[in-house]
């Protein structure tokens, strides 16, 4: 019995078993007893293949190839607040989906993906994988807290992220993640600092 599954790129990536007998594919079975057998075809990323042969008439069987389907999976994507705009891409760059939270994707190929959420200049990334017939969940929380900035003396020019924010004492409401501070008052050199805005509580900068 000559098993081949295609893409043909993959084929031998194909397992072929043929009762107790495996090969990989492209698969030639000889002096095999005339009965029947439990054929099964297995490769990574696809649905495995099962059928019956019944090899009971001697005669040499040459099997037309069989196709294996590709494995499949879902993806739930969800952003707080909802309304992000995301990028999904496979390892090899094959499958890529884009659109808004919250969406779910379906008849996902399994495997690993890159997925990237952006809400204004925010940006979060991270990897997910699809598994066969499972659903997977990904949340992207884009949520502020509260920073106090403030300086000695008082009314220093502060820098967000490159962008003035006012003069202190402040009380700003910042994105939950890293974020560079640099204080200006005339007459005294600049300072800087990096600070990471933790949503569980209030953040300082002095």
């Amino acid at each position: 019995a000559d098993q081949r599954r295609t893409p043909p790129s993959a084929c031998s990536m194909a397992l072929v078993v043929l009762g107790d007998h495996a090969q990989k594919s492209p698969a030639t079975f000889e002096d095999l007893e005339p009965r029947k057998y439990k054929l099964r075809i297995m490769a990574p990323g696809y649905d495995p293949l099962e059928t019956n042969l019944d090899l009971s008439s001697k005669r040499p069987v040459d099997l037309p190839a069989f196709h294996l389907v590709r494995s499949k999976g879902a993806l739930q994507i969800k952003s707080e607040p909802a309304g992000a705009q995301f990028s999904l891409r496979s390892e090899d760059g094959q499958v890529t989906r884009e659109g808004v939270t919250p969406q779910s994707i379906v008849d996902l190929p399994t495997g690993k993906y890159s997925l990237i959420a952006r809400r204004g200049d925010w940006s979060m990334q991270d990897e997910v994988e699809i598994q066969r017939g499972e659903t997977t969940n990904k949340l992207f929380a884009f949520v502020s807290a509260i920073t106090k900035v403030t300086s000695e003396p008082t009314g220093a020019e502060i820098f967000l992220d490159g962008k003035s924010r006012g003069r202190t004492p402040l009380r700003l409401d910042l994105p939950a993640r890293p974020h560079e501070l640099v204080a200006h008052l005339d007459g005294w050199p600049d300072e800087q600092q990096r600070i990471d805005v933790d949503a569980q509580r209030e953040n300082t900068a002095h």
